[in-house]
């Protein structure tokens, strides 16, 4: 959700469409129709739709192998203490 604000607060929200990606088909469903999660992820899924809403937005699956930096960013980030923000290279 943090990436979401960043976006938000950007100035390629009034240029760009964001799009959220995610090798989990479970995850992209719940952000599609968060009445679908179950009720220990409802109230983040609504509030990832939430934040998305007033921006042009879609969230689409990706297979994992395709998806490889951003998984190794979220895997790099689970149990850190320190916020960091990453940004792939051109190309």
């Amino acid at each position: 959700m943090e990436a979401i604000k960043v976006f938000k607060s950007s100035r390629w929200v009034k240029l760009y469409k964001l799009i959220i990606e995610s090798d989990s088909l479970l995850a992209v469903r719940w952000i599609e129709n968060p009445r679908t999660a179950p009720s220990n992820f409802a109230e983040i899924m609504y509030n990832c739709a939430a934040l998305c809403t007033p921006c042009s937005w879609e969230v689409r699956f990706v297979f994992r192998e395709r998806n490889v930096d951003a998984h190794s960013l979220a895997q790099a980030g689970v149990g850190r203490q320190i916020s960091f923000v990453w940004f792939a290279p051109d190309g």
